[in-house]
């Protein structure tokens, strides 16, 4: 199975600036009244999609966006001299920030009321809005904060009388750190989705194999037998001999010991058909025609070093195809009854040792059935 992204674009919640910021621009073509209502307008369609659903999704920088649009349109019906020409994106950039900060500095508090509501049955929905609310507002912090820096540096220095400074510091300044804002949280969720695609990460199981949970590749390394990961191992088997040679020394544990000579974990999301056609084309590349292994059982397996649910199969193939594949490894093929002699033994592994009777068994009955 392809690897679900961890973030979508959904916990990027300065998606809630855009009728901010559409109606910044807005402003510059028609009407800023004009502009309000259709920014408002916009703000109610992009509630109605966050809140309008069963799995609620809230956006605390939408819902500070649609106050603030909702509180110019009151004053449109009221006050002609409401906000100077021209000031309209300074001034919903500065109210959508300020109390975005106020939050902010009290982020702690915002979320607990969320999260310890006992009323609340989705309290759970919007803890999380108001965790990556958060989140998505540090960007805009720094970048209104950068805007309003060099404004106060061009008042001082009495340069903001000339049209084009005025022009780019009240009203192009607010669009660029909206859309910038939005851009950039955007890109952040991106690349730790990048991030994230690039780490390997393995189920934990119980013992019947549902999933119910996953770990990286160190979690797993230094597991110590805390929770249960699926394995797959697979025997080779030609006639009546079994391909044999020492486990790698990347295995995390019985290092050098005797064993079948494929092995690996189970990654998440990943079929134990399809985990199993990639141990083959990892370990087997160079054989060409489709290969069917044969499934024998699944089984429990725990020592002090580790915690497995193992799931065993064979492969029946030719010596020529594989005699150079594993010959890092001191491969050889062996006899069942040279294996019987020594299987008691630490010469061989202990995973293989709880396998052998089973594949002997599937290896007499193969070949009996070849004699009839």
């Amino acid at each position: 199975m392809n690897r679900k992204k961890l973030l979508s674009s959904t916990y990027n919640m300065s998606f809630g600036l855009l009728p901010a910021m559409i109606t910044m621009i807005l402003c510059e073509f028609i009407c800023q009244e004009i502009a309000i209502y259709i920014g408002l307008g916009l703000a109610g369609i992009q509630l109605f999609i966050y809140y309008g659903r069963k799995a609620k999704k809230p956006n605390f920088i939408l819902d500070m966006t649609a106050i603030v649009l909702l509180a110019l349109t009151i004053s449109t019906f009221f006050y002609d001299n409401y906000c100077p020409q021209g000031m309209i994106p300074i001034t919903i950039e500065a109210t959508i920030i300020i109390p975005l900060f106020l939050i902010f500095l009290h982020k702690n508090r915002f979320i607990s009321y969320f999260l310890y509501r006992r009323k609340s049955e989705n309290r759970h929905y919007f803890a999380q809005g108001a965790q990556a609310s958060i989140v998505s507002s540090r960007v805009l912090f720094i970048l209104g904060g950068l805007h309003f820096l060099i404004l106060t540096v061009f008042i001082l220095l009495g340069k903001i009388e000339s049209e084009p400074t005025h022009w780019i510091m009240f009203r192009l300044s607010p669009i660029l750190v909206l859309s910038l804002s939005i851009i950039l949280n955007q890109a952040a969720i991106n690349y730790f989705n990048k991030t994230i695609a690039c780490s390997d990460y393995y189920p934990i199981v119980n013992k019947r194999g549902y999933v119910i949970g996953r770990a990286l590749k160190d979690d797993v390394q230094s597991n110590k037998g805390q929770h249960i990961y699926p394995v797959i191992r697979i025997a080779l088997i030609a006639g009546n001999e079994l391909l044999l040679c020492k486990r790698p020394i990347t295995a995390f544990i019985e290092k050098d010991k005797i064993d079948v000579p494929i092995e690996g974990f189970l990654r998440y999301n990943e079929s134990i058909s399809n985990g199993v056609q990639r141990l083959i084309k990892e370990n087997l590349p160079h054989i060409d025609k489709e290969i069917e292994p044969l499934y024998h059982m699944t089984y429990y397996f725990k020592n002090e070093e580790t915690n497995r649910l193992i799931y065993c199969f064979s492969i029946d193939i030719e010596k020529e195809q594989i005699k150079e594949g594993f010959k890092k490894r001191d491969a050889k093929f062996w006899t069942i009854d040279d294996i019987k002699q020594r299987i008691q033994t630490p010469f061989f592994c202990d995973l293989l040792q709880e396998e052998f009777e089973h594949i002997n068994q599937v290896i007499y009955t193969r070949e009996k059935y070849k004699e009839s």
